[in-house]
Protein backbone atom coordinates (compact mmCIF):
# COMPACT_ATOMS: atom_id res chain seq x y z
CA UNK A 1 0.00 0.00 0.00
CA UNK A 2 3.03 2.30 0.53
CA UNK A 3 4.46 1.76 -2.76
CA UNK A 4 1.62 2.55 -3.97
CA UNK A 5 1.10 5.82 -2.53
CA UNK A 6 4.52 6.91 -3.44
CA UNK A 7 3.81 5.72 -7.05
CA UNK A 8 0.84 7.90 -7.51
CA UNK A 9 2.55 10.68 -5.66
CA UNK A 10 5.69 10.55 -8.34
CA UNK A 11 3.35 9.96 -11.14
CA UNK A 12 1.14 13.39 -9.80
CA UNK A 13 4.24 15.54 -9.23
CA UNK A 14 5.12 14.37 -13.09
CA UNK A 15 1.34 15.37 -14.02
CA UNK A 16 2.05 18.85 -12.32
CA UNK A 17 5.90 19.25 -14.29
CA UNK A 18 3.94 18.10 -17.42
CA UNK A 19 1.05 20.95 -16.82
CA UNK A 20 3.52 23.46 -15.94
CA UNK A 21 5.52 23.36 -19.07
CA UNK A 22 2.29 22.96 -20.70
CA UNK A 23 1.25 26.60 -19.23
CA UNK A 24 4.92 28.02 -19.87
CA UNK A 25 4.99 26.53 -23.67
CA UNK A 26 1.78 28.21 -24.15
CA UNK A 27 2.90 31.72 -23.20
CA UNK A 28 6.14 31.96 -24.04
CA UNK A 29 8.89 30.74 -26.76
CA UNK A 30 10.92 28.74 -25.27
CA UNK A 31 11.43 24.84 -25.58
CA UNK A 32 11.05 22.79 -23.68
CA UNK A 33 14.07 22.35 -22.00
CA UNK A 34 14.64 26.21 -21.45
CA UNK A 35 11.59 26.04 -19.65
CA UNK A 36 12.69 23.72 -17.16
CA UNK A 37 15.73 25.10 -16.64
CA UNK A 38 13.69 28.54 -16.06
CA UNK A 39 11.22 26.68 -13.90
CA UNK A 40 13.42 25.31 -11.56
CA UNK A 41 15.43 28.76 -11.28
CA UNK A 42 11.61 30.06 -10.47
CA UNK A 43 11.11 27.28 -7.90
CA UNK A 44 8.18 26.14 -10.51
CA UNK A 45 6.64 29.83 -10.07
CA UNK A 46 4.81 30.19 -13.54
CA UNK A 47 3.51 33.85 -12.68
CA UNK A 48 7.63 34.77 -12.26
CA UNK A 49 8.53 33.10 -15.09
CA UNK A 50 6.19 34.85 -17.60
CA UNK A 51 7.11 37.80 -15.92
CA UNK A 52 10.83 37.82 -16.55
CA UNK A 53 9.98 36.32 -20.59
CA UNK A 54 8.00 39.82 -20.69
CA UNK A 55 10.27 42.26 -19.08
CA UNK A 56 13.52 40.78 -19.73
CA UNK A 57 15.16 43.64 -18.57
CA UNK A 58 13.66 43.32 -15.50
CA UNK A 59 12.74 47.25 -16.06
CA UNK A 60 10.89 48.59 -12.66
CA UNK A 61 7.14 48.43 -13.89
CA UNK A 62 5.50 51.88 -12.36
CA UNK A 63 2.99 51.03 -9.84
CA UNK A 64 0.57 53.03 -7.76
CA UNK A 65 2.13 53.98 -4.59
CA UNK A 66 -1.33 55.04 -3.28
CA UNK A 67 -2.84 52.05 -1.70
CA UNK A 68 -6.86 51.97 -2.79
CA UNK A 69 -8.96 53.09 -0.08
CA UNK A 70 -12.59 52.53 0.40
CA UNK A 71 -15.32 54.50 0.25
CA UNK A 72 -15.46 54.85 3.88
CA UNK A 73 -11.84 56.26 3.64
CA UNK A 74 -11.89 58.32 1.28
CA UNK A 75 -15.16 60.51 2.58
CA UNK A 76 -12.90 60.48 6.44
CA UNK A 77 -10.06 61.79 4.53
CA UNK A 78 -12.08 64.43 2.73
CA UNK A 79 -13.58 65.59 5.91
CA UNK A 80 -9.80 65.39 7.54
CA UNK A 81 -8.40 67.52 4.70
CA UNK A 82 -11.67 69.98 5.34
CA UNK A 83 -11.44 70.40 9.07
CA UNK A 84 -7.24 70.63 8.68
CA UNK A 85 -8.13 73.59 5.75
CA UNK A 86 -10.85 75.60 7.76
CA UNK A 87 -8.36 75.50 11.02
CA UNK A 88 -5.43 76.26 9.01
CA UNK A 89 -7.70 79.66 8.20
CA UNK A 90 -9.04 80.15 11.44
CA UNK A 91 -5.56 80.01 12.81
CA UNK A 92 -4.22 82.31 9.87
CA UNK A 93 -7.26 84.82 10.95
CA UNK A 94 -6.59 84.83 14.41
CA UNK A 95 -2.77 85.44 13.91
CA UNK A 96 -3.82 88.66 11.71
CA UNK A 97 -6.20 89.90 14.45
CA UNK A 98 -3.58 89.84 17.08
CA UNK A 99 -0.61 91.39 14.54
CA UNK A 100 -3.23 94.58 14.93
Amino acid sequence: MGDKNTTSGELNSETVQLHLIDIVRRQTDYNDTTIKKKLIEHNNNVIDLIREFMNPNKKSIQKNTLSPKTTNQKVFSEIRKLMDDASEAYRKKKELETQR
